[in-house]
C-alpha cells in the first residue's frame, strides 16, 4: 500500500509563534509563503535561513531583464503573472480592420482620408496585431523624387498598402543623386514588423538601389508583394541598375511575391553568422534575373519558386564570409 509523505507544516505566523528546532535534515514549509527552512539540530526557526540552492532562496524571486520584452516586471514571477494578465485581457478578442482611402488631389473628409500614401502611414501610429490598417489607394502618381529622405513610402505593422490597379497606382522616387542607402519603397525601423504588405502598385526608382527593398532587423515576419510591376531606371553601369526587389533575412522571415513583373532582378539573401530558417517564395512572376544569395549561413532557408519566368536563375554562395 502506497504511503502518504507530509512535511511539518504552518502558516508563516505559527512557525514564529512556535519558534521549534527542527532535527537535522527535516523540513519546514511555511504553506502561504511557500517558502521553507531545513533544520540542523540545533538553530531555533527565526534563526535558520531561508532553503536555497544554488543561492536561490525558495519563496524569493529571481531577477529578470526587461530590456527588450517591454514588460514592467523585474523578477520571473511578476514577469509571468504580467503576461498572464494581459493574456486574460486579450481573451477572446478579436483582430479589427481599418480602412483608409488615399486619394491624390481628393478632399480630405469629403471623398478620401488622406491625400499621400506616406502621410497616411505617418499618421497610423495605434495599428498593432488588434488593430489592423488597409490604405485604398485611388489612382494616381504619388511621386517622392528628391524628398529629402533616403526612402519614399515606409511600410507599417499591420498596414496594407491597397492600390485600385498597378496600371493606375504609381509610387515613384527619381532623385538626382544615386544613393545605396535609397529605395521608392522600404520598411518604418522605428518599430517591429510582423506583418506587411503592398498591392495592385507600380513603383518606379530612378538613383536608388532598388523600387522596393526590406532588408533591416526590425522585419521579424511576414512581407507579401502581390500583383506589383518593378521598374528600376538605373542606367546600365551606375548603381545597381538591375534590382527590381531586393531581400535580406536573417531569422524566419517570409517573403511572398505573386504575381509580380520586374525589368530586372528579384534578389534574396541571408545572412553570414546566423542559423536563418528564411523563406522566400516567387510565385507567378517575371524578370529577367532571379538570383538568391547564400551568405554561407549555414541555415535551413526555404526558397519555393513556382511559376515564374526569367532568362537567368543564379544560385550565388559568397566565400568571402
Amino acid at each position: 500500500m502506497a504511503q502518504k509523505v507530509q512535511l511539518r507544516n504552518g502558516a508563516a505566523s505559527e512557525w514564529v509563534s512556535a519558534n521549534p528546532i527542527l532535527a537535522e535534515g527535516e523540513f519546514g514549509i511555511e504553506t502561504d509563503t511557500k517558502k521553507c527552512k531545513l533544520g540542523d539540530g540545533i538553530t531555533p526557526w527565526n534563526l535558520l535561513d531561508y532553503f536555497s540552492i544554488g543561492g536561490i532562496s525558495s519563496g524569493v524571486d529571481i531577477s529578470y531583464d526587461n530590456t527588450t520584452s517591454g514588460l514592467m516586471s523585474v523578477d520571473v514571477q511578476n514577469a509571468i503573472d504580467e503576461v498572464n494578465a494581459k493574456v486574460d485581457s486579450l481573451s477572446g478578442t478579436e483582430p479589427t480592420s481599418i480602412e483608409k482611402i488615399v486619394k491624390q488631389g481628393g478632399t480630405i473628409g469629403v471623398d478620401c482620408d488622406y491625400t499621400d500614401i506616406q502621410s497616411a502611414l505617418t499618421a497610423i501610429t495605434d495599428n498593432s496585431f488588434f488593430k489592423r490598417y488597409t490604405l485604398r489607394v485611388l489612382d494616381g502618381v504619388y511621386d517622392y523624387s528628391d524628398n529629402g529622405n533616403n526612402i519614399g513610402v515606409s511600410l507599417k505593422n499591420y498596414v496594407t498598402i491597397l492600390g485600385r490597379s498597378k496600371a493606375n497606382v504609381i509610387i515613384v522616387k527619381r532623385d538626382s543623386t544615386f544613393a545605396w542607402e535609397k529605395a521608392t519603397v522600404d520598411i518604418d525601423t522605428t518599430q517591429n514588423i510582423d506583418y506587411m504588405s503592398i498591392q495592385n502598385c507600380t513603383i518606379i526608382s530612378n538613383n536608388c538601389k532598388c523600387p522596393l527593398h526590406i532588408d533591416n532587423s526590425k522585419f521579424i515576419g511576414t512581407f507579401e508583394g502581390i500583383n506589383l510591376d518593378l521598374i528600376n531606371e538605373q542606367a546600365i553601369s551606375t548603381g545597381d541598375y538591375q534590382n527590381n526587389f531586393a531581400v535580406g533575412w536573417r531569422n524566419k522571415e517570409h517573403f511572398i511575391l505573386k504575381n509580380v513583373r520586374g525589368n530586372g532582378k528579384l534578389w534574396g539573401h541571408n545572412y553570414n553568422n546566423t542559423s536563418s530558417e528564411g523563406m522566400f517564395e516567387l510565385i507567378n512572376c517575371t524578370s529577367k534575373y532571379i538570383q538568391i544569395g547564400d551568405l554561407t549561413s549555414y541555415g535551413r532557408d526555404h526558397v519555393i519558386i513556382n511559376g515564374c519566368k526569367a532568362e537567368y536563375f543564379e544560385h550565388l554562395w559568397f566565400s568571402e564570409y
